[in-house]
């Protein structure tokens, strides 16, 4: 069994970082402008912390890769990839994901992950910390498209096919 982390690039620091920031600071100048807190202050505080705390549980942490099984582990639960159920596995480059739009993911909050599409891989999910380097697409035999990025990709596709032969 090896584990692989993600790879994370700055863009993500740096989107989380400011999404926080930007909440911390409306509910701190919330505070200070209204006298008593009530009961609609911290229903309005929960409701704008829900998304991100349900953000971040389903986050993927990193990449499990054991005999039979790809993993990819979440803070809470996992994605479990049967290698027999895996037709290609290729490096792609950031070129690859040009014009990727969102259909129902995450864009750099705690990470990339969710239900992407584009032109040229058409709909895929991603689990990844990156949309610029070591990026490698994982297709299944079912037409299911998985983007990743481990921290070293050609390592990881080399202990991938050394497994089981693609």
């Amino acid at each position: 069994m090896n584990t692989y982390q993600i790879y994370t690039d700055r863009a993500v620091y740096v989107i989380t970082s400011l999404i926080l920031l930007f909440l911390i600071g409306v509910f701190i100048t919330f505070y200070f402008l209204i006298p008593k807190i009530n009961a609609l202050f911290i229903i309005n505080l929960l409701i704008a912390f829900i998304p991100i705390v349900l953000t971040y549980i389903y986050s993927p942490q990193q990449y499990i890769l054991e005999h039979e099984v790809l993993t990819i582990e979440k803070v809470i639960g996992s994605l479990n990839i049967k290698k027999s159920d895996v037709k290609k596995i290729t490096k792609i480059e950031k070129d690859d994901l040009n014009g990727t739009i969102r259909l129902f993911a995450s864009g750099g909050m705690f990470k990339y992950f969710g239900k992407f599409s584009n032109h040229k891989l058409g709909k895929f999910e991603m689990y990844s910390g990156s949309v610029k380097q070591n990026l490698v697409l994982i297709e299944l035999k079912s037409g299911r498209k998985i983007v990743i990025s481990p921290d070293n990709p050609d390592t990881f596709i080399d202990e991938f096919r050394n497994v089981k032969s693609i």
